[in-house]
């Protein structure tokens, strides 16, 4: 019986260690930090330097098309090959406002207005999956960020992708909002990109929910498994000595 038990508890353990980390998942969290932020700070030094008048007619466009390349590649995507993973969203992009910092650059689509039809393959080559934006929502990025939300002790002025909703986190629970803020110099008005990541949020509860049935499915079937060896190679031999001793 110890050498029976001994073997369930070796392959139950093994299926559990197996199985367990495919019903987990991935730490998009992480992954949406390394594009978002990294696409967050090269848009904050080229806002930084358009509001230093630093930048020209060709670099406006140039700001332009970095703008929408991280729209397109955060935006809602239902493709299974879309660079933002289909599980979060960016959903709002504006200015924190603060007492000391600087007047913000005017980033509107404006260059690049008159050519919205062509937006959708702002990103170049071949193999780029990304969302598309509507038409509402592309005229909302070609007019000024005037759109004022708060929340908590923090202030934004900015533009919503979400139609209908102008500050889309007050839809939201607090945990299902992740924002990507990139750090800016003294004075400088900083850029705030707010992501939605309830797709996230209810894929990990499925993944919980699927993680917690198969440990119970384990626990029951190695307590079956465990009292039909017990009935077996116990009891069963002891009820028969007891009849022939009887």
């Amino acid at each position: 019986l110890s050498h029976r038990t001994t073997l369930w508890v070796i392959c139950l353990v093994l299926s559990m260690l197996i199985v367990t980390p495919t019903l987990t998942v991935s730490n998009h969290d992480a992954m949406l930090g390394s594009s978002a932020d990294y696409g967050a700070y090269l848009l904050q030094v080229a806002a930084s330097d358009a509001a230093k008048g630093l930048a020209d007619s060709h670099a406006r466009v140039e700001l332009e098309v970095q703008l929408l390349t991280y729209i397109y590649t955060h935006i809602l995507c239902n493709h299974p090959l879309c660079l933002s993973g289909s599980l979060s969203t960016l959903s709002y992009l504006g200015y924190r406002v603060s007492g000391g910092a600087a007047t913000p650059p005017d980033l509107r689509i404006q260059a690049l207005a008159e050519e919205a039809a062509r937006w959708d393959g702002v990103l170049p080559g071949d193999g780029f999956v990304t969302g598309a934006l509507d038409d509402d929502t592309k005229a909302q990025v070609t007019q000024p960020w005037s759109t004022r939300c708060e929340t908590g002790d923090a202030q934004f002025i900015g533009v919503s992708l979400v139609p209908n909703q102008p500050c889309p986190w007050d839809a939201l629970r607090y945990t299902d909002v992740s924002p990507v803020m990139p750090s800016t110099q003294p004075g400088e008005a900083q850029l705030v990109f707010l992501f939605d990541m309830t797709r996230f949020s209810r894929a990990e509860a499925v993944m919980n929910m699927c993680r917690t049935i198969f440990i119970v499915a384990i626990l029951i079937f190695g307590a079956l498994v465990f009292s039909a060896d017990n009935d077996t190679l116990v009891l069963g031999p002891l009820e028969r000595m007891l009849r022939l001793v009887n």
